[in-house]
This record gives structure tokens, C-alpha cells and sequence, in this order.
């Protein structure tokens, strides 16, 4: 190596036949390490950038989660529910006044009995579904396989939300029906990514 500043010689190795020559100088090499405040900078924009991109992921892997959890809760609602409706007695099912909590007064002693309506049982699986401001539709129309000179009734439809249980449709019977469908139906807002969600099922019933 010369004595020179900043001038570094390398010996390289000889070919067949040719004498050794030194490697051509290296000027200018500047052997103090560490970096500058612009380089810092745009490392430090770099890594923000890149943190940014993963809480994002995160976020959205998180909603996704929520969502799934949200549907599943729903579904196991719809099938409890179902099932709750299919082993109810006939004249009750077909009955609208029974989706709604009754209370009848003796006028002897006026005494009072109370019945609970087919809605007001909830499953311990929707709780977090009621939070989201869910809202249960619950429809039972008749169902006729073959043609019939009988008119066909109005359809039963009733609504459970966080105000409580109610039968939108008119008052109706359809005992006298052989078989009818039911319809479930479970809306909730599934958060501010989500939007309005709506999961549903139905099923037809007969008379025993």
C-alpha cells in the first residue's frame, strides 16, 4: 500500500505466464462509518410505512374475525330458534296472538295469568348479536301442495328487536291448515365496515 491518503492497493494474482501487477487505486474511499440525518429519515419513513400497512391488516384480520363470529352466533340463533318452533304445539304455532306476551284478568276475583310469547325465549349465543341492534322476523304462512278452493289465510309475521316482541300482520289463524312454512330471519349491523348483514332459514311444518 502507498503512503498516500485515501489510496488503497490490492494485489491481484498473477496469470500464466504474466508478472504481477498492483490492483488500480481506490480514491476517495472513505472508511468513517455511520449514517446521515437524510438517510435516518428516510428510514424512519420506511418503517412508519410499513407499520402503517400492518396495524391496517391487523385491523381488517380483526373485522374479519368479528364478522365470522357474528355469523356463526347467527346461524346456531336461527337453528335453536327452529328448533324451539318445530316442537311447539300446532294450535299454538299457527295461532298469532301466541308470538306475544299475554295476560288475561278473571273477572270473578280478578285475579291475572300471564303467558310468555313464542319470541320472548332467547338464545345465550345472541347475546352479542342483540348489541349490534339485531332484529329476528319470524314468518308462518300456510303451505298447500295441492290446489285448494279455500282461500288462503294471511301469513303470521312477527318482529323481535330491542324494543321488544310484536305481530306486524293481522290477526290470524291457521290451524286448520295441514302444513305450513315457517321463515326466519336474523338482520344485524355488522359493524362500521361490515354494513347490514342477514342470515336465514326455513322450514315446512306439519300438523300432528
Amino acid at each position: 500500500m502507498q503512503s498516500s491518503e485515501n489510496i488503497l492497493y490490492r494485489e491481484l494474482p498473477a496469470l500464466p505466464g504474466e508478472r504481477q501487477r498492483p490492483a488500480p487505486a481506490l480514491r476517495g474511499l472513505r472508511l468513517d462509518g455511520g449514517f446521515s440525518i437524510l438517510e435516518a429519515l428516510v428510514a424512519s419513513v420506511v418503517i412508519l410505512i410499513a407499520l402503517g400497512a400492518v396495524f391496517q391488516v391487523s385491523g381488517r384480520c380483526m373485522d374479519i374475525v368479528r364478522a365470522s363470529r357474528n355469523v356463526s352466533a347467527a346461524s346456531a340463533m336461527l337453528h335453536e330458534r327452529m328448533q324451539q318452533l318445530r316442537s311447539t304445539n300446532w294450535e299454538i304455532l299457527t295461532d298469532s296472538e301466541s308470538y306475544v306476551n299475554q295476560t288475561w284478568v278473571d273477572p270473578e276475583d280478578n285475579s291475572t295469568e300471564s303467558s310468555e310469547g313464542l319470541l320472548e325465549d332467547s338464545s345465550s349465543c345472541g347475546s352479542e348479536l342483540r348489541r349490534l341492534g339485531a332484529v329476528e322476523t319470524v314468518r308462518v304462512s300456510a303451505y298447500r301442495t295441492t290446489a285448494s278452493a279455500l282461500p288462503i289465510p294471511s301469513a303470521i309475521t312477527a318482529v323481535k328487536d330491542s324494543a321488544g316482541c310484536r305481530v306486524t300482520s293481522a290477526a290470524t289463524d291457521l290451524s286448520d291448515e295441514l302444513m305450513v312454512r315457517v321463515d326466519i330471519r336474523f338482520t344485524w349491523n355488522d359493524g362500521r365496515r361490515g354494513g347490514t348483514r342477514s342470515l336465514g332459514v326455513s322450514s315446512i311444518v306439519a300438523r300432528k
